[in-house]
């Protein structure tokens, strides 16, 4: 019996290289591997690299642009990882024609939602917005939700490294959704919240986060906040003045290429989940923190445990990583910081 194949599309980025070493690193050879690009010479660096670790992995060029071309790698697809940016989902739309799954990083719930409107009759799997935040934090919410018998409100706090290895994307999309407005049209990072981690306090900005629709459709009478900062205070302040000067978001490519990562230093960030509501009959507070090693490392990781999940028909159609697998399902510890 052949082996399964894995293509992970956008292997050569920040992200993709990352996934490509979590999932060749776990699975080894239990999997046949194509790397894309559409440079050639360095997705053959990518593939050549694994190929000297004994893993079966080859690269195939690929323009998300072209229809034909995305035809021909999925076809040699048993499962395909998407790990770049999109505008419009061309390549869920060619998956589903040719039923095979995907498994997408894409942290934007307006690109999901585009995603559950297509043409799907045979009910592909599409798993969307896997990650750490989106991703993870709605599947801590629902463990921590096990401590409740009625969820009133749901607060999601994450804490940024400012030398996160997220490349000039990564850099970008986080700086479009901290200056987004929140839903009472007010300006976002701006008001503030302090979160405890152990004796320290952290104090977070409120942000309109895409996830929190996703957060409705789990706990559906509760309210959601969510709120972030860097590690950062003076970093925090700069963004704050260059949302009120209307520099941000407009401008976040430029401010995105000023983000530098030192290898030598902390990349770790920490999600908080924090639930309040009802446990026999008294308010309470039931809560799940995680501190990893960094943002990028823990979404790969994410990613990573979807696989067999997906390849067993663990869930069909479009799907959010909460309705297929819960916190004992995915590697959580080797996210953990150290």
């Amino acid at each position: 019996m052949n082996q399964p194949t894995i293509a992970i599309i956008g292997a050569t980025g920040t992200l993709g290289q990352l996934v490509c070493y979590h999932v060749m690193s776990t699975y080894n050879k239990t999997f046949n591997y194509i790397v894309t690009d559409y440079k050639v010479g360095r997705g053959e660096r990518v593939a050549e690299r694994w190929s000297n670790r004994e893993v079966d992995c080859k690269f195939m060029k690929l323009d998300v642009s072209s229809e034909d071309n995305i035809v021909n790698v999925v076809s040699h697809a048993d499962l395909v990882i998407i790990a770049v940016s999109q505008r419009e989902p061309f390549i869920q739309n060619i998956c589903m024609k040719v039923n095979v799954p995907t498994i997408d990083v894409n942290a934007f719930n307006a690109f999901a939602e585009r995603v559950k409107e297509l043409d799907n009759p045979q009910g592909t799997t599409n798993v969307m917005m896997a990650g750490l935040l989106p991703g993870l934090s709605v599947i801590l919410a629902i463990e921590a939700a096990k401590e409740l018998s009625i969820v009133d409100e749901v607060h999601v706090g994450f804490l940024q490294s400012a030398n996160a290895l997220a490349g000039a994307q990564g850099a970008a999309d986080m700086l479009t959704i901290v200056s987004s407005k929140l839903a009472d049209g007010y300006r976002g990072f701006k008001k503030k919240r302090v979160f405890r981690s152990g004796r320290t306090s952290i104090t977070l900005r409120k942000i309109n986060h895409s996830e929190q629709a996703v957060m409705k459709n789990v706990f559906n009478k509760a309210k959601s906040h969510y709120w972030t900062s860097w590690d950062i205070a003076p970093f925090n302040k700069l963004v704050s003045t260059l949302i009120a000067l209307r520099a941000l978001p407009k401008h976040r490519h430029l401010f995105a290429r000023f983000a530098k990562h030192r290898p030598d230093q902390s990349e770790e960030a920490t999600l908080f989940v924090e639930l309040t509501g009802l446990r026999n009959q008294k308010r309470t507070k039931s809560e799940r923190q995680l501190t990893v090693t960094s943002d990028y490392e823990a979404t790969s990781l994410v990613v990573t445990g979807l696989i067999p999940l997906v390849l067993t028909n663990k869930a069909n159609g479009v799907v959010e990583p909460w309705q297929m697998a819960t916190v004992q399902d995915l590697p959580v510890q080797k996210m953990k910081a150290k």
